[in-house]
């Protein structure tokens, strides 16, 4: 997963989804990541997937008042 600060430009988003594409489009590419076991997704899953993730986690870090030292 490609993540960016908050505000990132809107060019440089569009460049590093664009240059992605293009990797992941070579076999190889997609050979050596299916190898480490990394299955590419598409954006929406992934934001699907963080919002999970911080929905539970959240919770957790709540319910249990952990904080950053």
């Amino acid at each position: 997963m490609l993540l960016g600060p908050k505000g990132m430009p809107a060019n440089v988003v569009e460049l590093l989804q664009r240059e992605t594409a293009v990797a992941l489009a070579d076999p190889q590419v997609r050979a050596s990541l299916g190898a480490q076991g990394v299955e590419p997704s598409q954006t929406q899953d992934v934001r699907a997937f963080l919002a999970r993730e911080r929905a539970k986690f959240g919770r957790v870090v709540r319910e249990l008042a952990i904080a950053m030292d």
